[in-house]
């Protein structure tokens, strides 16, 4: 088998060993039981962390709204503000439409926490004569949700009453969805056939921005980094690779019209490095990315003609020699496969596998294989 199959077939086995190991990691966690998923995230701690969130968001919106006394309400307003964590709360209430409409605003399919406080929530409370209560607040279960991806997140539900009471009257039940420790969406309660509620994309702010550092290794480049930004399934970077070993690379070509009259050319390339652009195509554990740039190499040309011909004197032979040093650049491109291995909702490990192909350089062609990180945010 030539070393070009050789390099090929590395190369498959890497990749699917890459993609094997993404597929296995999805399989493991979509085969949970609904009882392994509730013992793991509402049971014990989890699920005590989430009533407590629902509690004391609900205990200080009620008291904002209950609040008699201006000062008061700015620093309660102000608290109710940094309920938000990193994402935004969205807001889906029938209140909230209710609210709007009786002021003659126009209805949204939903609000953001700060317009719902400022916009809507204020619009009845500033008057007076508006008392909200918080109340019956439940877990709900985990085989009760379904979820329209079919993708955890690791969202925690719980439901509660909202019972508007004096100038404006409305009773509704509504369900928080709380993640990472805080609020990221309130929505109306709608039950389906069985019971069950539905979490769409649209209900919550979702992470959908990405930041991906990684390590490169090829044989002529061991020292390779890239960088990364990208949104949804989508990402766009750089990269660059440093030679370090001070190998020469040498070809010899020779050309030559008979026995007699031949030139060899003999080329000596130092890589130094490569620097490019990159993109990838991202699914949810395995992607395909691709780099495209340039490398950078110090060259060194050594000609050497010789040549033969006949006259009335006999055979005359010569020969020349030439040499040139120069910077040369070539172009290259690195397509790889790319498997994610999660290790929270908004972090996992890259692993990748792929092939450097230099033009016009081909002895700095090889493996591509990489590590690295991505950040959701």
């Amino acid at each position: 088998m030539s070393p070009g199959n050789n390099v090929i077939k590395a190369i498959v086995t890497i990749a699917v060993a890459i993609i094997a190991e993404a597929a296995a990691y999805a399989q493991n966690i979509g085969h949970v039981s609904p009882s392994d998923t509730s013992e793991k995230f509402y049971s014990g701690y989890a699920a005590e962390n989430a009533m407590q969130v629902a509690r004391d968001f609900g205990q200080k919106l009620q008291d904002w709204v209950n609040s008699s006394t201006t000062a008061t309400k700015l620093k309660q307003k102000k608290s109710l503000e940094g309920l938000q964590g990193k994402k935004k709360i969205l807001v889906k209430t029938r209140n909230a439409a209710l609210i709007a409409s009786s002021r003659g605003k126009r209805v949204q399919e939903s609000y953001e926490w700060a317009s719902y406080i400022n916009h809507i929530l204020l619009g009845i409370i500033n008057p007076g004569g508006t008392r909200l209560t918080c109340s019956k607040y439940k877990v709900i279960s985990p085989e009760n949700i379904i979820r329209d991806d079919g993708v955890d997140r690791g969202i925690l539900a719980v439901s509660f009453e909202m019972n508007f009471s004096g100038k404006f009257t409305d009773k509704e039940k509504c369900i928080l969805l709380i993640r990472d420790g805080h609020i990221t969406g309130m929505k109306h309660y709608e039950a389906e056939p069985g019971g069950k509620i539905r979490i769409s994309m649209n209900d919550f702010d979702e992470y959908t921005n990405w930041i991906e550092a990684g390590y490169l290794y090829t044989p002529h480049f061991p020292v390779g980094l890239s960088l990364s930004f990208g949104q949804w399934c989508w990402t766009a970077g750089v990269e660059f690779g440093m030679n370090t070993d001070r190998r020469i690379y040498s070809d010899t070509e020779i050309n030559a019209t008979d026995p007699l009259n031949y030139t060899i050319t003999r080329t000596q390339a130092d890589p130094k490095y490569y620097i490019g652009v990159t993109g990838s195509l991202r699914m949810k554990y395995v992607g395909i990315s691709c780099g495209y740039g340039l490398t950078q190499a110090k060259e060194r040309v050594d000609t050497r003609d010789v040549s033969t011909s006949t006259n009335e004197n006999g055979i005359v032979s010569s020969s020349g020699k030439s040499s040139s040093t120069s910077d040369a650049v070539s172009q290259y491109i690195q397509p790889a496969v790319v498997g994610y291995l999660p290790v929270s909702e908004t972090c996992c490990i890259n692993l990748k596998a792929g092939y450097h192909f230099s033009f016009g350089h081909s002895e700095l062609n090889g493996v591509l294989v990489g590590v690295g990180i991505s950040v959701m945010f």
